[in-house]
């Protein structure tokens, strides 16, 4: 009897400690949230969701969900009001900020996504260069659902050739000391979605956008490349460098209390695209490493120029010169703008492809 009642008594015990099942399809998932400037004190707040309705052969069919409010917890309740199942953002892979909203601040938001248990670190974040609830609503595929095709769209291109961010890299620039936040930014055009480059932070406000082209050249200066491709000008004709690798180096001297910065770049390559020229010729060899690496460091030098006049730094000259002790933040902060930061590029192709 005694031994029943222990039995009784743990079955109960891991019955209570079961935690609550929950239904898939009796879920609204939200997967891509968007935020847009309405005025000084309200946003506009739009959740994506994906359901596939009853029917073995049913496609996935996109929902979206939009509300005003004074805060992000505000619009939740009001999109709450919308659905006719319980909203859940555990599954929300991309958050859009649209430009104005960014360029006025986004601290509250971040500030709410980082609190938020249900957000995981590894979401992706992203500028919508008009508006957040256009991107959301569009259809852009017949099979992929529209908040897979936003989270497809950016993986794949950090992938690439842009600079990798998500929430946990972001808030780490965010709040670290040394280093400016980014993101990628949307463009919506008809019903076709593109990166048109990166989003500088300044705090929480965006302060700078670069193309893709100087994306690269970003990407290039602050992270180890392995993989990338490289269009270059040699003798009126454009050539290609694939597989490119780079590896970056600053290193910054303080001397009679002024500072002088210096990023060297490794990058080695081969040609994937000649233009015509023989690639066994060490001489046409030779001719490509020194058009590479003076383009590089034309490019280079005028996109850091850019971070100067607009006091930011993405790329961390700040932060590698306050691993010094003699630094100081005033006098780095006179200087920044005008420092002179020299590009030291070493280039080495290693292989001319089917060409050779």
């Amino acid at each position: 009897m005694r031994r029943c009642f222990l039995l009784f008594l743990s079955l109960s015990l891991m019955t209570g400690c079961t935690p609550e099942q929950q239904i898939l399809e009796e879920l609204q998932l939200v997967q891509t949230i968007g935020y847009d400037y309405v005025s000084e004190d309200k946003i506009l707040g739009t959740g994506g969701s994906t359901s596939i309705p009853p029917g073995q052969q049913s496609l996935p069919t996109d929902e979206v969900f939009s509300a005003v409010g004074y805060t992000s917890k505000q619009i939740r309740q009001k999109l709450q009001n919308e659905s006719t199942k319980p909203i859940v953002i555990g599954r929300v892979g991309v958050v859009l900020f649209n430009q104005k909203l960014a360029e006025k601040g986004i601290s509250d938001l971040l500030d709410n996504l980082q609190r938020d248990p249900e957000i995981g670190r590894d979401i992706f974040l992203a500028l919508a260069q008009d508006s957040s609830q256009k991107i959301i609503s569009t259809k852009y595929s017949t099979s992929v659902p529209t908040s897979n095709y936003i989270f497809d769209l950016i993986q794949q291109n950090m992938e690439q050739d842009m600079p990798r961010i998500n929430l946990h890299a972001f808030l780490y620039r965010y709040y670290g000391k040394g280093l400016n936040a980014y993101m990628p930014i949307l463009q919506k055009i008809d019903d076709r979605l593109k990166i048109i480059g990166i989003g500088i932070f300044k705090d929480d406000r965006l302060v700078q956008q670069i193309n893709t082209e100087e994306a690269y050249y970003l990407k290039m200066a602050e992270d180890t490349i392995k993989k990338g491709i490289l269009e270059i000008d040699f003798k009126n004709k454009k050539l290609s460098i694939e597989n490119l690798s780079s590896k970056p180096k600053i290193t910054v001297e303080k001397r009679n209390g002024s500072y002088k910065t210096e990023l060297t770049l490794k990058i080695k390559g081969r040609i994937s695209e000649g233009g015509g020229f023989r690639m066994t010729s060490k001489n046409i060899i030779s001719g490509i490493e020194k058009t590479t690496r003076k383009q590089i460091e034309q490019h280079m030098e005028k996109l850091i120029q850019s971070f100067q006049e607009n006091q930011v730094d993405p790329i961390g000259f700040k932060r590698k010169a306050m691993q010094n002790r003699t630094f100081s933040n005033k006098k780095w902060g006179d200087q920044y703008a005008k420092m002179p930061i020299r590009v030291n590029v070493e280039v080495a192709i290693i292989h001319a492809g089917i060409m050779e």
